[in-house]
C-alpha cells in the first residue's frame, strides 16, 4: 500500500457515502493534482454527470472500474489510482459506492 501524502491537500476529497466530507479517512487531492494529471478527461467519460465543482458526485464500483480501465498503464495517472485503489476497494466493499467533492 502506497502513501498518499505527496497527493493530499484539500481541493478534492473523496469521502464516503453518508453525507459527511472532512473525515478522517476522506482522501484528499489538491486541485493540481486533479488538473495535472488531466483527471477530468477520464472522469467525463466514465462518469459523464461528473461535475468538476460538484458536491454530489457518488462513484459506483462499475464506474470505477471503467475509469480505472480508461487510464494509460505505466503513467503517472496510473501511479496514483494504484495508490488510490486500496482506499477506494474498501470504501466500495463497505459501503457501494463513495463521493468526490469538488472544489
Amino acid at each position: 500500500q502506497g502513501k498518499l501524502d505527496k497527493y493530499k491537500c484539500s481541493s478534492y476529497f473523496l469521502t464516503v457515502p453518508n453525507g459527511k466530507f472532512w473525515l478522517e479517512d476522506s482522501l484528499f487531492l489538491d486541485e493540481d493534482i486533479f488538473d495535472k494529471f488531466e483527471l477530468y478527461k477520464y472522469f467525463q467519460i466514465a462518469v459523464p454527470e461528473f461535475d468538476y465543482y460538484g458536491m454530489n458526485n457518488a462513484i459506483t464500483p462499475e464506474q470505477w472500474k471503467k475509469l480505472v480501465s480508461l487510464i494509460p498503464k505505466n503513467s503517472k495517472q496510473e501511479e496514483l489510482f494504484d495508490k488510490l485503489t486500496v482506499w477506494v476497494n474498501d470504501t466500495l466493499e463497505e459501503y457501494g459506492t463513495f463521493s468526490i467533492l469538488g472544489i
